[in-house]
């Protein structure tokens, strides 16, 4: 099964935030070494439009696929994943399902991308992806400008809210998920609240209402933070350090890759 990781050169928010250090080494870095630990994972495959994201991507052992459009700001990270999967297909070098991940989400623990793609072939699901476990979830609903009132308390772990953006698809149900998507909110990024403010409704009434759920590997609800912004880079560097390296680097994911099964 390959892998594939969509890394671009610019980021709105933290500059530059795929190549800047995290833990020690370039934040892709972390991905693609998780990636090619992986038991299950053949190929690793970074789509970039930069030379210097590039570089890193093939000094750490990934293959770079270019991007043949021209990235904005408001581009989401469903189109390069999209145009690789493609690329990949014209050539021959990508099965019926793969894994796809964001670097933003680096705090994987050794094995968790092999026990995502077995739930995926256990389940026999479209998709299957990380989800963190929250023991106790209450949602309040803004009801005024300074009033809020209770919406949602659940403390049996049957809600959750966080994905660490790994995930494992068929090639055809992610094509089809992604003409969904870009019908609904064209191809802008999820941070652009106007673009998807009539994008969420329809989100809730076709695929909420009426599909098949995900099929999830739960984990930490710690391992769903992301590194999107100044303060969450640096929390998720002291949760990598503290949960998951404990001093010993990319070593924890190499010493995982030899072991037997």
């Amino acid at each position: 099964m390959v892998c594939i990781i969509p890394a671009k050169g610019f980021s709105r928010r933290v500059p530059q935030k795929n190549i800047k250090d995290f833990c020690g080494k370039p934040l892709l870095a972390w991905s693609i070494i998780q990636a090619r630990c992986s038991k299950l994972i053949t190929d690793v495959y970074v789509s970039t439009e930069s030379r210097e994201v590039a570089a890193i991507a093939e000094s750490y052992g990934a293959k770079i696929i270019w991007r043949d459009y021209k990235d904005t700001h408001e581009t989401n990270g469903g189109k390069p994943i999209l145009r690789a999967m493609q690329f990949l297909q014209r050539g021959d070098n990508i099965g019926e399902e793969f894994v796809n991940m964001f670097c933003t989400s680096p705090l994987r623990k050794p094995g968790d991308i092999d026990n995502v793609i077995r739930t995926f072939h256990r389940t026999k699901a479209n998709q299957a992806l990380m989800f963190g476990e929250i023991d106790e979830l209450v949602i309040y609903k803004k009801c005024g400008k300074e009033l809020v009132r209770p919406y949602l308390s659940d403390f049996w772990r049957n809600y959750t809210m966080g994905t660490n953006s790994t995930s494992v698809c068929s090639t055809a149900w992610y094509e089809k998920q992604y003409k969904f998507m870009k019908k609904t909110s064209g191809e802008t990024d999820t941070g652009n609240r106007e673009a998807h403010r009539g994008f969420a409704n329809k989100l809730r009434r076709k695929i909420f209402n009426r599909r098949s759920p995900l099929t999830i590997y739960p984990c930490e609800f710690w391992q769903t933070y992301e590194a999107d912004t100044p303060t969450d880079f640096k929390l998720c560097e002291f949760l990598m350090e503290t949960n998951i390296l404990k001093g010993q680097g990319a070593e924890v994911y190499k010493k995982y890759a030899m072991e037997e099964e």
